[in-house]
């Protein structure tokens, strides 16, 4: 008997500290450095200025005083992907794949796409679910996405309920299903 309850606590520990991740705090604010898929652009997110700035990995100066090849945002993004041309951003929901409870709504935004000359398209939940019942819950959120990769500048989304979505950059911001 006493082989089966250390088993079955152990068991329910396991499965409880994995619900627990799920749901721990984000980690804390912090500036950080992001780099596009093939090295060659960053993006610097500055917490105490509160903008993100992106440039060339070598940060270009031009001659004769001309201005730096550099563009800036404003904010601080948790989860930013910088494209290779440093030209485009996209900046995903802050609190990564997990949506909080009063954020399930159609007209949620979960993806910003942004270029030098400002914000080009904002991709909402209904442009990835037509029917939000799919999201599965976690203790206190919605998972509204799996995993997110690059292929050069390809930003690839599977979504919860098995699909693969791609969203080609500096082209249209517009999915197109795998």
């Amino acid at each position: 008997m006493t082989v089966i309850f250390r088993i079955f606590t152990t068991f329910l520990a396991f499965c409880g500290s994995s619900f627990t991740y799920a749901d721990s705090p984000l980690p804390a604010q912090q500036s950080y450095v992001q780099t596009s898929p093939d090295g060659t652009c960053m993006a610097y997110v500055n917490l105490e200025t509160l903008e993100t700035i992106l440039a060339p990995h070598y940060l270009l100066i031009g001659e004769n005083g001309e201005a730096s090849k550099h563009w800036r945002v404003k904010g601080w993004h948790r989860w930013v992907h910088v494209a290779d041309n440093c030209d485009y951003v996209v900046i995903g929901y802050g609190g990564y794949n997990l949506l909080s409870l009063s954020q399930k709504d159609k007209n949620s935004t979960v993806i910003t796409y942004i270029n030098r000359s400002g914000l080009t398209k904002t991709l909402k939940l209904v442009d990835l679910y037509s029917n939000l019942d799919v999201l599965p819950r976690t203790v206190s959120h919605w998972a509204w996405y799996e995993q997110v990769l690059w292929d050069k500048n390809v930003l690839m989304l599977s979504t919860v309920d098995n699909r693969k979505m791609k969203f080609e950059v500096p082209d249209d911001f517009i999915a197109t299903p795998n």
